[in-house]
């Protein structure tokens, strides 16, 4: 039995984290600007720094530690809110706002979309993979064609199943190099985003045919009859069969639900990650899990990597941890701010599973995750995100809390005023 893991997060005044301590990650710190907004992360994966332009969008500091905001460099201007350059990586879009082509080190990676703003093909260094949807628009397929001398099996295709909104199973059959087929299932805490736990299988799913719907009318004399259809009548009724696993895994997460380990019946750490600030992972697998084929490719709350891409599938949208951005602009357009673009002002404390909006969290529970009212996982409550109110005019405060939705509660006494917000904040 492996030693048990401890981590400990300390806040400051405004419930913004500070620091990580994690017994096999070492220690982590952060820094925040005025409003919240992440600038700095300091841990064993490097020194990473951010600016901001006024819209959130995330880009590389001009200035250095020694450099005084006088005499620092503007950032660039970021028209409509679609980055064009981060970090040495360029990037263009369609006329909707869609990553249409990616340029990262010389290699050229192209995305095409589909009237709904879906992706449905992305051509990169490692191949060529497709995407298909439900029409609730959740992912049920992925079709993967490796390009020659990559590290990615020749051909592999998924499909996935889904409990509402969460992600409850992937099967897969790989093909060439190292053919194998695998199936693995997903629980979540109640109500919740948070992964639990995995179990897997060394086989794929078998799926019913499809009718052809042509053949069947045509036999029919043009007309279409669902008690002809087998789909409908029983015809490939097959009984169940229970879901017999290899092998059984239990996630261990931070306090936002971001898994850090995975550990094995035996309580061994079979997979763990070290991550950048906005969501990029490096994996360790243990030799027993990767002969065995377990993997992760849970990330932030929602989101699922795609090795091929590097992106993160998140429900509604696609994620770029290398830049902090979604890669496709928001379903509700303007109804969703100014930043079609934006995931979170600080990673560390908010989450969109849905990849629509973060939801505010009142507070944590007995495990440290951040909770919201119903105790589902969250971002921060809104009071992290105020910029400091200390050495601001009565005036001046009043106008930033009804700017932040926050209502007066006592009306009568001006020398003690209390606010509140709908999440529960309370100032």
């Amino acid at each position: 039995m492996q030693a048990a893991t401890r981590r400990r997060y300390p806040y400051d005044r405004v419930w913004q984290l500070t620091s990580i301590d994690d017994s096999r990650r070492g220690h982590i710190e952060y820094r925040y600007d005025l409003i919240g907004r992440l600038l700095a992360a300091n841990s064993a994966m490097g020194h990473e720094t951010f600016a901001f332009d006024p819209a959130g969008n995330i880009q590389v500091p001009s200035t250095t530690r020694h450099q005084s905001i006088a005499t620092r460099a503007p950032l660039p201007k970021i028209l409509d809110n679609l980055l064009k350059e981060y970090a040495g990586t360029s990037y263009r879009y369609d006329d909707r706002g869609n990553l249409i082509e990616r340029m990262q080190n010389g290699q050229r990676d192209t995305f095409e979309w589909d009237a709904l703003n879906r992706m449905t093909r992305a051509t990169t260094r490692y191949g060529v993979t497709t995407f298909a949807y439900d029409p609730l628009g959740r992912r049920i397929a992925k079709h993967s064609q490796a390009s020659g001398g990559t590290t990615l099996r020749n051909t592999a295709r998924t499909i996935y199943g889904w409990d509402g909104d969460t992600l409850a199973l992937e099967s897969s059959v790989r093909q060439g190099y190292a053919p194998a087929e695998r199936t693995v299932h997903y629980v979540y805490e109640r109500d919740s985003f948070v992964p639990l736990m995995q179990a897997s299988h060394a086989k794929a799913l078998s799926l019913a045919p499809t009718t052809d719907v042509k053949a069947l009318m045509a036999a029919n004399f043009g007309r279409y009859d669902i008690a002809l259809d087998p789909l409908w009548n029983d015809e490939y009724e097959r009984e169940a069969e229970p879901f017999v696993k290899d092998e059984i895994a239990f996630y261990q997460c931070d306090h936002l639900g971001t898994p850090q380990e995975l550990t094995d019946h035996e309580g061994k750490v079979a997979w763990s990650a070290q991550y950048m600030a906005w969501g990029q992972a490096k994996e360790a697998i243990s030799q027993g899990a990767h002969e065995a084929g377990m993997r992760n490719p849970i990330r932030f709350p929602g989101q699922h990597l795609d090795e091929e891409t590097g992106l993160h599938y998140n429900r509604h949208r696609y994620y770029e941890p290398y830049s902090g951005r979604f890669v496709s602009s928001d379903p509700i357009g303007l109804l969703g701010g100014l930043n079609l673009h934006r995931y979170a002002p600080n990673p560390l404390q908010w989450i969109d599973p849905l990849g629509l909006a973060g939801g505010p969290a009142v507070g944590v529970d007995s495990h440290g995750q951040w909770i919201d009212a119903s105790g589902s996982a969250a971002s921060a409550p809104n009071v992290a995100s105020l910029p400091a109110l200390r050495g601001a005019s009565i005036p001046q405060v009043r106008s930033i809390l009804n700017g932040q939705g926050y209502s007066l509660q006592n009306p009568g006494n001006a020398r003690n005023e209390r606010w509140k917000h709908s999440d529960g904040s309370e100032v």
